[in-house]
């Protein structure tokens, strides 16, 4: 039986003909200065760090945080992520976060890593608050904001509701944003699609999939042609966000957060 001729056949599914971003473009509210540079996401190994504490105190050990920040660096991560699920960014107050972050950014740089790109955790139930802490990471140190979707009330976003919440957050962020999708924890689990139209959002650079759904993942990296370890593709990062599906991100030709 002969193969059928699809060369004129239009592509009829839309999360293929999203916009990819444009190359040139500064995808950030903030111009790159001295104090605040700009670190480049590249393929590879990011790494969640966790959170220490004092046993008796309950106080931050920010002397374990930065030997553990390091030790990461030391180890071959390509970028540290604070303030993830392991880094106990439900239980710490901004002051925290604060001080967590500028202490890993200052203990990569003083072990000699001064351009490995720090990401923070940014989540937060509402629009307002988020960007309070896209704040907070920046004047930490932090070069990028992780953001999960809002899920107080889940069961009344929709998803363009949803999009327009990352869009809001990401026109007004002083740091790029990624997209982190979780929906173990929050209830919220967004499609290729919507993720792969807000990859043409400037200031939107990355998403992380927290779900194990590889044919989501795969599917999001045919529809944005994400940067991998052979091509620069559009810039925009995909990650996978489980150990446990390593392999499977990798044959995706996508990167690993753990």
């Amino acid at each position: 039986m002969a193969d059928k001729d699809t060369s004129s056949t239009p592509n009829t599914n839309t999360i293929y003909s999203q916009p990819h971003r444009n190359q040139t473009y500064s995808s950030t509210n903030n111009p790159p200065s001295e104090e605040h540079p700009r670190r480049a996401l590249r393929p590879g190994l990011y790494v969640p760090l966790l959170a220490f504490f004092s046993p008796e105190t309950e106080e931050l050990d920010e002397s374990t945080v930065a030997q553990h920040a390091v030790r990461m660096a030391k180890a071959g991560a390509m970028g540290l992520i604070t303030q993830g699920t392991y880094g106990e960014a439900a239980h710490l107050s901004h002051t925290e976060r604060a001080r967590i972050t500028r202490t890993t950014r200052h203990a990569v740089a003083a072990a000699g890593y001064p351009q490995l790109p720090v990401i923070a955790g940014c989540g937060a139930p509402s629009t307002s608050e988020t960007l309070e802490l896209c704040q907070v990471a920046f004047e930490s140190g932090a070069g990028y904001a992780l953001v999960l979707p809002p899920s107080t009330y889940k069961a009344q976003y929709t998803l363009p509701r949803l999009k327009a919440y990352f869009e809001d957050v990401a026109g007004a962020s002083p740091i790029p944003v990624l997209v982190y999708n979780y929906p173990a924890v929050t209830g919220v689990d967004l499609d290729a699609e919507t993720l792969a139209s807000l990859a043409g959002h400037p200031n939107l650079v990355g998403a992380k999939l927290t779900c194990n759904d590889m044919g989501k993942l795969n599917r999001l990296v045919a529809a944005v042609e994400p940067a991998t370890a052979a091509e620069r593709g559009s810039g925009f990062m995909c990650f996978g966000g489980s150990a446990d599906a390593t392999l499977q991100t990798l044959v995706g030709g996508v990167c690993e957060t753990g």
